[in-house]
């Protein structure tokens, strides 16, 4: 066993008991209680209570201390940094867990704890605490329902001291002897926990885990007091991760290192988000609402109350959509939904109005035409964003989706053993739209061997694909776990807060990106998409081969593609820090996109490389280093020293008052590729620090909601007692309401967008935008709308702090309209057409045909334009693209300018 596994655990276990182990023998409830017994009289989560009570279940032991071995928290966190003297991983000793006790001398001498507490958990439930005796004993009742043994992690707590675990069977009505446990020096850690407006949140639960993980039964428990102040003083040296949860707040997730004083965790608190549901009465009372959002997963979907109103409580701080809907109890009975509302924030109070609703129609085929049943359909606004509505084809291809209420939608679908059909827009209007056909594609296969430079297979291979399309391998079954998902939907098993990795595969199952060779050398790429791909193997014993480029048309299969691994030479090293101590999980960058990590003796293997290398070597709280070798034809090992990174800045944030302003978040941006990117928060006194950052420039950005944001350049200096903080301050911004017309008659355009010094809004149904929180004195406007010229000017901030009003009007764009045929005058749906400048090398816009075949662009300069159209993926092998030219007039919308696709 590894001594740091036997730290973690409880030290060093001495049997000191006659038995040397672990006795089971009955009691009954006269039984004498050694020790000072408290809790557990709560039964088990999931366990009904029997009618008589069963005698407790009691677990005995005993606990001893390594006499002179503790090593006490800091009174107080240090004020002036985040790491008191000594501590974090420049203090880290990881030789330390290499000895045994007395290794190095005479045994160590052991001695019955001053203060000492025992607990038993079960399941993450506390059942029972006990104080320890004068002589270290203890014994804890457990209030166990009658039946068979049940594991129970007891847990022996000695400030100073490393924590005891043990795993005993506790059964009521009997006893249970443990081991001795002998505990030796522990480390520490120290902290605050704050809100975001930096003010201390006592009663929050601070669990601590080593990393990696040790397979502890239980972690590590403290609560924050009154102050938020927490102590952490039986943990191992070393990487800790914290998890900080409370009621009413949101998850936090921070890591720190043992010994550490200073320790910050921020906590979100839970929101609701509420709304009513406005409408008639009788529709009211049948509605559902449907909530999604980034820290949501599967959507929740709950009815209205009967006024219509609804609550979505216990939310993290993100981006949600709401929409309602009611569904046709019989069939062919109007339905109703709201329009759906995006980009909301909880802790709002919405409405969402009820209007008549349509469904759209699809059916979807294979490209030679045929229905294709159980095909997967979905439509939105777009093609990725909340509240897209699903629904399953039946045996005929046939599926409606909705209800939804009029607008511009985007509607595809997939299948198995098909790649995705091309995205075809459709209006939703008053009237339910016509039926829209949608033609799934035939994937396409590239397969091949993998071969060395004697021409022999090469098995276990991995193959690298650089593709043109975004679409990959093996992310047709996440599509299809995912649309299961959303169909499942409701509001059980939803995950709330930080959205954990979606289990859309199972734990037998393997998605690769893409292949591996077999025993023969072989490999196959499968549902692959249109497009070009480069190939190269690369394998562990061999040098990377050359890359292979392949074409790939839809539906074609592509046999027989060689990949030869060339003859390479062993590149590796070793990582050590000033000390000349290995560093365990540095991470080596290869520049081919590789990576690998530092063992425990700060040893990695890159494989086989040949020519020249550039490496980039990382460590936590270390200065990266870049190596360039060149391998030469000869065996490389590279031994890289890593510095630590010992700059810091210090900083305050005040207001033009000369007042400091909590809560305003602070990057730091560092210059160039190697050092990351560092965030924190300012205090009530509107300071903020980093510590461990690589020395340099860099610019460091402030947000806060109620100021303008602000960047200032800073150089990274090695931190010092003495260096002064660095001088901030924002300035209130100023708001900016924009107006958006049509020239002539004055009539709002809704939808607008409207850009102002980088932050883009969207005119609401007045027309109008608020722009807020803008810093410039003079800002710059740019307004577009479909359908109209694009207007760009520029507004100076008004004196006296009033809010500024500017008024755009927009004349109306030209526009070209028409219908793509193929020979036989039929609409082909999915063509892509390009309208691009006369002499072709700009393009103006892009479109596609919808399923009539019809196709329309707007916001075209005037001038005579060329105009291409691409036949969709499906029948490309069968009709030739074809172009014409046009002239396009202002505010007019050129028609009938129809393409026809021949026969190839």
């Amino acid at each position: 066993m590894q001594r740091r596994t036997q730290a973690a655990l409880a030290g060093l276990v001495v049997a000191l008991a006659a038995t040397g182990g672990l006795l089971l023998r009955g009691c009954g409830p006269s039984s004498p209680v050694d020790g000072e017994v408290a809790g557990g009289s709560g039964e088990l989560p999931g366990e009904a209570t029997a009618a008589p009570a069963a005698p407790p279940a009691r677990v005995r032991g005993k606990v001893m201390v390594e006499v002179g071995g503790a090593v006490e928290a800091p009174a107080q966190a240090p004020v002036d940094k985040d790491m008191a003297d000594g501590t974090g991983p420049d203090g880290y000793d990881p030789s330390a867990l290499d000895k045994e006790p007395g290794a190095d001398g005479p045994p160590v001498p052991l001695a019955p704890p001053r203060e000492c507490k025992a607990r038993a958990w079960r399941g993450g439930f506390l059942l029972a605490e006990a104080s320890c005796d004068a002589e270290g004993q203890f014994a804890l009742d457990l209030a166990l329902p009658a039946g068979p043994p049940a594991a129970v992690t007891v847990e022996a707590l000695v400030p100073g001291h490393l924590r005891g675990v043990l795993t005993a069977p506790a059964q009521a009505g009997t006893e249970a002897v443990l081991p001795t446990l002998a505990l030796g020096p522990a480390s520490w850690l120290k902290g605050q926990v704050i809100d975001r407006r930096g003010q201390p949140v006592t009663g929050v639960r601070i669990e601590a885990t080593p990393l990696p993980g040790l397979g502890e039964p239980e972690p590590w428990r403290t609560d924050s007091d009154a102050a938020g102040a927490f102590v952490l003083d039986t943990v191992p040296a070393g990487p800790l991760r914290l998890r900080a949860t409370g009621q009413g707040l949101a998850l936090s997730v921070v890591e720190a290192f043992a010994p550490e004083a200073g320790v910050v965790i921020v906590v979100d608190s839970l929101q609701d988000l509420s709304g009513t549901v406005v409408g008639d009465p009788a529709l009211v009372a049948r509605a559902q609402v449907r909530l999604e959002g980034s820290s949501l997963w599967p959507p929740i979907v709950q009815p209205a109350g009967k006024t219509g109103e609804f609550l979505f409580s216990d939310l993290v701080d993100g981006v949600y959509g709401l929409v309602a809907q009611v569904r046709a109890e019989r069939p062919g009975e109007q339905e109703y939904a709201s329009i759906p509302l995006e980009n909301l924030s909880p802790g709002a109070h919405v409405s969402l109005a009820l209007i008549a609703a349509q469904r759209v129609p699809v059916q979807v085929v294979s490209p030679d035409g045929s229905p294709v049943p159980r095909a997967r359909v979905t439509l939105g606004y777009a093609s990725v964003g909340l509240l897209q509505q699903i629904a399953e084809a039946d045996d005929a291809g046939l599926a409606d989706l909705g209800p939804v209420v009029p607008g511009p939608y985007v509607v595809r679908a997939d299948a198995d053993g098909y790649l995705p059909s091309e995205s075809v827009a459709v209006d939703v209007g008053k009237e339910a739209p016509a039926r829209q056909t949608l033609t799934l594609v035939r994937p396409g296969r590239i397969a091949g061997t993998v071969i060395d430079d004697d021409g022999r297979p090469v098995p276990e291979a991995s193959i690298v694909v650089d593709a043109d399309t975004l679409y990959s391998p093996g992310e047709a079954m996440i599509r299809a776990r995912t649309f299961s998902a959303l169909q499942r939907g409701g509001s059980l098993g939803v995950t709330r807060g930080a959205v954990p990795p979606i289990p859309l595969v199972g734990d037998d199952e393997a998605v690769g990106t893409w292949a591996e060779t077999d025993e023969r050398g072989d490999f196959s790429l499968d549902t692959l998409m249109p497009g070009r791909y480069r190939l190269r193997a690369v394998h562990g014993d061999h040098a990377g081969s050359a890359t292979v480029i392949v074409d790939l048309a839809p539906g074609e299969r592509e046999d027989g593609v060689v990949l030869t691994l060339g003859q390479g030479v062993p590149l590796g090293g070793r990582v050590l820090d000033g000390n000349r101590q290995p560093i365990a999980g540095a991470r080596i960058e290869l520049a081919d996109g590789s990576e690998v990590t530092s063992d425990g003796f700060g040893m990695w293997s890159a494989g086989h490389r040949r020519g020249k290398q550039r490496i980039i070597i990382r460590a936590a709280g270390m200065v990266p280093a870049v190596v360039e070798v060149d391998l030469e034809g000869r065996a490389t090992s590279i031994e890289q020293i890593l510095q630590p990174a010992e700059g810091g800045l210090e900083g305050r944030v005040r207001d033009g008052n000369d007042q400091p302003i909590a809560g305003v978040r602070v990057t730091l941006l560092p210059a160039g590729e190697l050092a990351p990117t560092e965030v924190t928060y300012t205090d009530a006194r509107g300071l903020f620090e980093f510590s461990r950052l690589v020395p340099g420039t860099a610019t460091l950005e402030l947000d806060h909601p109620e100021y303008a944001p602000a960047s200032k350049r800073v150089k990274i200096d090695k931190a010092s007692r003495g260096d002064a903080p660095v001088e901030l301050a924002l300035a209130r911004g100023w708001s900016l309401e924009v107006v958006v017309r049509a020239t002539g008659s004055g009539d709002p355009i809704a939808g607008a967008r409207v850009e102002v010094d980088g932050q883009v809004w969207a005119a609401d149904e007045a027309g109008e935008v608020r722009a807020a929180r803008l810093a410039r004195e003079r800002v710059r406007v740019r307004v577009e709308a479909p359908g109209w010229v694009g207007v760009s000017t520029s507004f100076a901030r008004p004196a006296g702090g009033a809010p500024g009003t500017l008024v755009v009007d927009l004349e109306e764009a030209a526009g070209l309209d028409g219908e793509v045929t193929d020979e036989r005058g039929e609409p082909v749906a999915g063509a892509r057409l390009y309208v691009r400048t006369r002499d072709g090398n700009t393009v103006l816009a892009e479109t596609t045909t919808d399923t009539e075949g019809r196709w329309s662009v707007e916001g075209l300069p005037e001038g005579d334009v060329t105009v291409e159209a691409i036949p969709p993926p499906g029948l490309a092998d069968l009709l030739a693209p074809v172009t014409l030219q046009t002239d396009v007039r202002r505010g007019h919308v050129t028609r009938e300018v129809d393409l026809r696709f021949d026969r190839l």
